[in-house]
């Protein structure tokens, strides 16, 4: 028989005596599972690093960049500075970055290019002894970053617009602006866009801080007044940099108080703002140096903050900006031990490409969708958290999914006889895809969905699939309510 043609009753054993197939299509009916967000930028839950490459020479970077390749990180934060690059208005010394560039071209590493630092040219006078100070005018910035990304855009995809515009010395002599830095994304975006129209622009990375204005601003202040102004149409991501300070791990947020948690209030901003597709991005973070609290860290940033993506240590070598936090032999062991292991759902939703999916048979995968090749695939997930939904596409055909977790039917699904848990993918009324919980209500921690497929082939039925902890499932409605109170201490 051709396995692509339908061929009756047979399913094989057990799902001739699903009940009538009219009753398991009414099953399959039912209201789906409200969806989670997708954020396509909180998917990638790797390591990385920052690291000043542009003061090594060739035989050191290319060491340095071994030794990070080898320790499993997949980003490296580089700055550009735009003082050093364009000395004089419209002439580029491009020698030493294009050569920085294609060393990092050849390894498994993506860059985020950190564009700041005025020349002298374009500062205003007042800030004429700082190369950190913004432009006087818009345009040139946009101007650089035009003709870097004309440059460098087939090999790199993540700008970093400035850096830390919240404090002195990043915004030059006069008070910190937020109304100019916005002005200034605005105009980096659009022309990054348009050089490079595959590019993901981060804001930039806002340094903790409780002032009230000034010269230095609270970052959940400064990040407020960029939503009040509509800047949240010219960055793809958030940059957060968090630190321990000292403070332990479990310290509660709060927006007097410097510590761990505070990226939380960031993401509370955002969201009081209704922004709640917009990923964060820990592009710095450090904490105490003892594998505990680093491995601690990393696991509680992926297990509660759903919305975070990338993280990347502050530092390299003592060298780089924030050398403090330069990694030492017991510190870079424990960050490769994070950064190679297997890859996990961490509660959060992905695409049917995400590493954490390990198919198995005739799949043919792509970041829209997985397609069954045969009956008897089998796609395992490895997720953390208290529930798993699969997001599917149904249609005009019949066919099966049957689901465990950690070895059991699934708990959120039907079962036919045989007791085993199974997905519906016929429905020749659904327009769209539909998600499904797959199981609910267990013990927070790892577990593994084994899902193996009867028919469905052509059909693209896999989309993705989300893990949570219960517990966060109202954040959102929670984050109004505490930024409103917190926000008021401030």
């Amino acid at each position: 028989m051709n396995r692509r043609a339908w061929g009756g009753l047979a399913l094989g054993l057990g799902l001739a005596a699903l009940l009538a197939f009219g009753a398991v299509w009414a099953w399959g009916r039912r209201p789906a599972a409200q969806p989670l967000p997708f954020l396509p930028l909180a998917s990638d839950k790797s390591l990385g690093v920052n690291a000043d490459l542009a003061r090594l020479s060739p035989a050191e970077r290319e060491a340095a960049l071994t030794e990070m390749e080898a320790a499993g990180f997949r980003w490296l934060r580089q700055r550009f500075p735009w003082e050093a690059i364009e000395p004089q208005r419209g002439t580029f010394d491009w020698e030493a970055w294009d050569a920085l560039v294609a060393d990092v071209a050849r390894r498994d590493l993506d860059l985020i290019a950190v564009l700041d630092g005025s020349p002298g040219w374009a500062r205003a006078t007042a800030d004429a002894a700082n190369p950190l100070a913004p432009p006087a005018e818009t345009r040139d910035f946009g101007d650089f970053a035009a003709a870097f990304a004309a440059r460098y855009g087939d090999r790199i995809d993540y700008y970093q617009v400035w850096d830390e515009p919240n404090i002195a010395p990043h915004w030059g002599a006069g008070e910190i602006d937020p109304a100019a830095y916005a002005r200034l994304l605005r105009e980096g975006a659009i022309r990054l866009r348009a050089a490079d129209p595959g590019a993901a622009v981060l804001l930039a990375a806002l340094a903790p801080n409780v002032e009230p204005g000034g010269a230095n601003m609270s970052d959940l202040l400064f990040l407020d007044a960029l939503y009040r102004r509509g800047a949240a149409a010219w960055f793809d991501a958030a940059a957060a940099q968090p630190y321990d300070f000292g403070q332990p791990l479990d310290a509660a947020a709060d927006p007097a108080q410097l510590n761990w948690r505070r990226a939380t209030l960031l993401r509370q901003v955002m969201e009081a703002h209704g922004d709640v597709e917009t990923a964060v991005w820990a592009v710095s973070f450090g904490c105490a140096p003892d594998r505990a609290t680093l491995q601690g860290a990393v696991a509680q940033a992926r297990r509660d903050w759903p919305w975070l993506g990338p993280m990347l240590w502050a530092a390299w070598s003592p060298e780089d900006a924030h050398g403090q936090y330069a990694p030492d032999a017991a510190v870079r062991a424990a960050l490769t031990d994070l950064a190679t292991a297997p890859p996990r759902a961490w509660p959060g939703v992905y695409p049917a490409d995400h590493p954490s999916g390990r198919y198995e048979g005739d799949w043919r995968v792509t970041p829209s969708g997985a397609d069954i090749g045969a009956g008897g695939d089998r796609l395992t997930i490895p997720f953390w958290g208290t529930r798993l939904d699969l997001t599917v596409r149904r249609g005009d055909y019949r066919a099966f999914l049957f689901v465990t977790v950690d070895g059991q039917p699934a708990n959120a699904l039907p079962r036919d006889e045989a007791g085993r848990a199974y997905v519906v993918l016929y429905d020749p009324e659904a327009t769209a895809p539909q998600a499904v919980t797959l199981a609910r209500g267990l013990p927070p921690g790892e577990h593994t969905a084994e899902i193996v497929a009867e028919r469905g082939w052509g059909q693209w039925a896999i989309v993705g699939w989300a893990a949570a902890a219960e517990s966060q499932s109202d954040f959102r409605s929670r984050a109004n309510l505490r930024f409103a109170r917190d926000f008021g201490s401030l």
